[in-house]
């Protein structure tokens, strides 16, 4: 009876002849079997997972996502146990409804396939919908916010750092590249600087109370002007150390200064907040800390430079008023200047006893001056003037009242008269009348206004007559008054 044969990734044996086949054999027994090559392996497992696993529904939490220039996301689906490797090929992602991002729990539907190339067996996923945040990026969002309400993120906090540190200590794993990038990039910046290195597990159990107690060593010790604390880039969980209550309030109670420089540009944990600096990589935390040698050198030479330029002008400054001093009067003839301050000293010895003299007359007239003014503010003094006053009111009163009533009287009388002049009344007790419109009572001034049967109204100094027109003349008729030679102005 023949044994019984069992597929491997889809093959069997007894179906297959040649090398190219999908089928191929992968028996080494018997001499007449070929071996499969790698890719062919790689092939069938590939034709094998795509046929069995052609739509699968998968949920876990998002890991080291990244997008590439092409518009395709490759990332890691993970759960407590286990991961497995996923790729979103651009037409998918385009279709996406929100932003994927690390530490998002999703789930996706897609198909099991092998990549070729690498050996390695993932997920192509189609689409994809939040499922939730995973279990570390919940609980970093919600350290983060404790933190930031306690005020431990506040720029207020953030310490400067020192311009030319003389010694820098480093808190990171030897066995990283990171370390080897961060001295290679501080060594080539500056000559010989003095570093510090703590030794410690950046991932892992322990990891964070190894990082912490390296901080607190170098504060209390005195050891370093500045620190560095870091490693390489990774996972969330790979990180997951510099987000610890311990790292973080080591940091936070550091007096030294504090670069953080965890993982890569994109990466952030809570380290980074709480430290004074945050370096986007271990290489830019080496830029950030020590300056260029040649850049420092280049400056001093500008300084050089410049205080050359500006001693130089000051002695040929210097030179100038020196040598104008020279040629002065005054060091010329010294004997002149100095006879000619004692002879103002003689003046003013002559002129000071005149002057303190007059001051002192002068001060006790002012003096006098206010001691009389002082007197006359006292009470009993005031209120005597007060009834001297008031007494010489009562006498003049009488005679000012009535001098004052007959000058009215005299002045109503002149108003009086003047008033009765300007009456249109006494007008017309000269003989002269007024004739208005009876029904708009507007005066006439002019036959020339007058209609035919227009209706007036004439007044008199004694009573009014109403009249109607009859007929107007151009021409007045001659006044006899005016003719008369006896009577006239």
């Amino acid at each position: 009876m023949e044994p019984r044969r069992r597929k491997l990734f889809g093959y069997h044996p007894e179906t297959s002849s040649r090398p190219d086949s999908d089928s191929a054999s992968v028996s080494n027994v018997g001499s007449n079997v070929k071996a499969l090559a790698v890719s062919e392996v790689n092939a069938l497992a590939r034709k094998t997972l795509e046929r069995e696993f052609g739509n699968l529904l998968v949920e876990g939490e998002i890991s080291n996502l990244s997008a590439a220039t092409s518009g395709h996301l490759y990332f890691t689906l993970k759960d407590e146990k286990a991961q497995i490797s996923c790729a979103m090929w651009r037409n998918a992602a385009r279709r996406l409804r929100f932003s994927p991002e690390s530490g998002l729990q999703v789930q996706v539907r897609g198909r099991l396939t092998v990549y070729e190339s690498g050996g390695r067996y993932q997920l192509i996923v189609e689409s994809m919908e939040p499922a939730g945040l995973g279990d570390l990026e919940r609980k970093f969002r919600e350290l983060k916010a404790d933190y930031e309400a306690k005020g431990w993120f506040a720029e207020s906090l953030k310490k400067p750092l020192p311009y030319l540190p003389a010694r820098i200590g480093i808190v990171t794993s030897l066995r990283g590249a990171a370390v080897r990038d961060l001295i290679s990039t501080i060594t080539a910046r500056f000559a010989r600087p003095s570093l510090l290195i703590a030794d410690v597990i950046v991932q892992g159990p322990g990891a964070a109370a190894e990082i912490a107690a390296a901080i607190q060593r170098f504060n209390r010790e005195q050891l370093v002007d500045v620190m560095i604390v870091g490693r390489g880039g990774g996972s969330l969980e790979d990180l997951w150390a510099f987000n610890e209550p311990l790292v973080v309030e080591a940091i936070h109670d550091s007096h030294i200064p504090v670069i953080s420089a965890v993982g890569h540009e994109v990466d952030f944990s809570l380290a980074d907040f709480v430290a004074d600096y945050r370096a986007a990589t271990p290489t830019a935390a080496g830029e950030m800390v020590l300056p260029k040698l040649s850049d420092l050198e280049l400056h001093l030479g500008e300084l050089r430079i410049r205080l050359t330029r500006t001693v130089t002008a000051r002695l040929a400054s210097a030179r100038q008023q020196l040598q104008g001093h020279s040629k002065s009067w005054a060091l010329r003839e010294p004997r002149r200047l100095v006879e000619s301050k004692v002879q103002r000293l003689d003046e003013i010895r002559l002129t000071l006893p005149k002057a303190l003299r007059r001051r002192v007359a002068l001060e006790q007239a002012r003096l006098e001056a206010l001691r009389r003014g002082v007197g006359l503010r006292l009470p009993q003094q005031r209120i005597a003037l007060a009834r001297e006053r008031l007494s010489d009111w009562e006498q003049a009163m009488p005679t000012a009242l009535q001098r004052r009533v007959e000058s009215l009287r005299v002045a109503l009388v002149e108003r009086e008269r003047l008033l009765a002049g300007l009456s249109p009344l006494r007008v017309l007790e000269r003989g002269y009348s007024l004739t208005r419109d009876e029904e708009t009572g507007e005066i006439i001034r002019s036959a020339d206004t007058l209609q035919p049967h227009q209706r007036l109204r004439t007044r008199f100094a004694k009573g009014e007559i109403r009249s109607r027109v009859e007929g107007t003349s151009s021409e007045p008729e001659p006044d006899p008054l005016e003719s008369d030679p006896q009577v006239g102005g």
